[in-house]
């Protein structure tokens, strides 16, 4: 909820020239009804740059005058670093809308930016405006340590994978949203796998599994595929697997702690609670 209106100063800043901004937003139920919130008024943007104790970026009021908040068509961008994502980019899900009534809201009641950091342990470096595939296992901030709580912030990726590893994304808001490209820029560097977990492409898998292939294989953060499922709620897959006789290891505390925030994870949950009680029983 947000604290007492205040008045908020429009900025002078010119944002996002030659840029176009009406085709940016995909046009998604589930994002209308839990990212999407009002356009703000001068008198909420107030009360929220109150609330979290920064000033936003003038490009970031801009966007949600187009669309207070959702999900972008281009979800990724380049990184100069790898993360637990990718060796070359991020992925994102929606970006936070600027109030305090929806789920995804920068001071709602749930997903807020600073839910982050008191339920997820996240450092206190700004604001957390953007939420990734991962389910809370990493996210994307306005870092404000190098400006300062008025000036203008850079993006930062924060990975929780990777002891809240920070990676700078971009110069500014401004520059991050530009720099957004479709998943088809990165595919040709995506694996098997990763495609598969990300379509959900229960085909593939089956045929994957019968290939023989190495079900324990883990990546560069020793995850397996039947926890990397788990991340990314997959419970079709995740029975197949284990049918398969893939090791549950640590897919069912990665699903249950996801299901503390994320109520969708309930059925990767019940699959691997099942699981486990036919390996104990």
């Amino acid at each position: 909820m947000l604290d007492e209106e205040i008045p908020f100063t429009p900025p002078m800043t010119q944002v996002f020239d030659g840029f176009d901004l009406s085709s940016f937003w995909e046009d998604s139920q589930y994002a209308k009804e839990n990212y999407v919130d009002a356009e703000p008024t001068p008198e909420v943007i107030g009360a929220v740059e109150k609330q979290l104790g920064y000033k936003l970026p003038a490009a970031y009021i801009q966007l949600a005058r187009t669309q207070n908040g959702g999900f972008p068509k281009n979800t990724n961008h380049r990184t100069n670093e790898p993360t637990s994502w990718s060796e070359d980019h991020i992925a994102i899900t929606g970006i936070y809308s600027i109030g305090s009534s929806k789920l995804y809201s920068l001071c709602g009641e749930t997903f807020n930016s600073q839910f982050w950091e008191e339920e997820w342990g996240y450092p206190a470096i700004g604001v957390y405006f953007a939420d990734c595939p991962s389910a809370g296992h990493d996210m994307i901030a306005l870092d404000y340590r190098k400006c300062g709580p008025e000036g203008e912030p850079e993006v930062v990726h924060v990975d929780q994978e990777d002891d809240y590893r920070i990676t700078k994304v971009a110069g500014s808001f401004e520059d991050f949203i530009r720099g957004l490209e479709s998943d088809d820029a990165f595919r040709e560097d995506e694996s098997e796998i990763e495609r598969i977990l990300r379509e959900n492409d229960l085909g593939a898998i089956r045929k994957l599994i019968g290939s023989g292939v190495d079900l324990e294989v883990t990546d560069e953060y020793d995850r397996t595929i039947i926890e990397n499922a788990a991340i990314q709620n997959r419970p079709e897959i995740i029975q197949l697997l284990a049918e398969a006789g893939a090791s549950l290891r640590s897919a069912l505390e990665i699903a249950e702690k996801n299901l503390q925030f994320f109520p969708e994870h309930e059925a990767s949950v019940k699959v691997l609670r099942s699981l486990t009680e036919n390996n104990d029983g």
